[in-house]
């Protein structure tokens, strides 16, 4: 003979689980966010003389985050160059996400693509011309991108300098593309974010008008101004010769 069994009641409520989950997705977020952030400090900060060992008496570290940041930020400098920056930007653009609980079911189909990304970008600095302050023997595209992109012009045809801006242009349309895929863009926001640039740009070109027109029409009015004012300050004196005539 069967007996009814009373089921168990949940631990929590369908509420305080949506809420702790959402809770959950914002901590990682954070989480990520930071991250990202300790990869921008560790490579803005990055300098050439400091040890990427830890050594007693070698020289003051110079990177904000410490040794830590000089151990991570060299390898990176010499192996991607620039490039390494990517891999800031991919951290932050997530972590965003994730606290703002846009787009992360994305998370994992776009993240598959970020070493890809991250190879482009190496690959597209190393065809910009070094700045003054690039100390270094290699590109700024690091060891990678030296290697990858001497292969590449080696096999093309016809100039090495036709070669490379052709690739170039090639390279930095890929990152373009691939860097919004991997961040997570889908076409509605993009298509916001145009929206809003125009708008704002339309808004501070209204501002600019506005300005300009006050400031033209106080001109003007200043302008009209000054002849009544000429007029006025000969003609006091005039009256009052006129009344010490009158009274003498």
């Amino acid at each position: 003979m069967a007996y009814p069994t009373r089921g168990r009641d949940p631990f929590l409520d369908a509420g305080t689980q949506a809420f702790l989950e959402r809770r959950g997705v914002e901590a990682l977020g954070l989480c990520v966010s930071a991250v990202g952030v300790a990869f921008a400090l560790a490579l803005a900060s990055y300098a050439p003389e400091d040890s990427a060992w830890i050594s007693a008496g070698g020289p003051e570290i110079q990177n904000w985050l410490g040794q830590i940041g000089a151990i991570v930020a060299a390898p990176l400098i010499k192996i991607m160059g620039l490039g390494s920056w990517s891999i800031a930007l991919t951290f932050l653009a997530w972590g965003l996400r994730l606290i703002a609980h846009t787009g992360a079911d994305r998370l994992i189909m776009r993240l598959i693509y970020a070493p890809i990304f991250w190879a482009l970008c190496s690959l597209y600095a190393a065809t910009l011309t070094p700045i003054s302050s690039w100390s270094h023997s290699f590109s700024m595209g690091g060891l990678f991108g030296d290697t990858v992109l001497f292969m590449i012009l080696q096999l093309l045809p016809g100039s090495v300098t036709l070669g490379a801006n052709i690739v170039a242009l090639v390279l930095g349309t890929l990152v373009v593309i691939l860097g919004g895929y991997v961040t997570g863009l889908i076409f509605g926001e993009i298509k916001t974010f145009f929206r809003v640039t125009s708008l704002l740009f339309s808004r501070l070109i209204l501002g600019l008008v506005f300005i300009l027109a006050r400031g033209w029409s106080g001109l003007r009015s200043r302008q009209s101004a000054a002849p009544l004012n000429e007029v006025i300050r000969l003609w006091i004196p005039c009256r009052r010769v006129k009344r010490s005539v009158l009274h003498l």
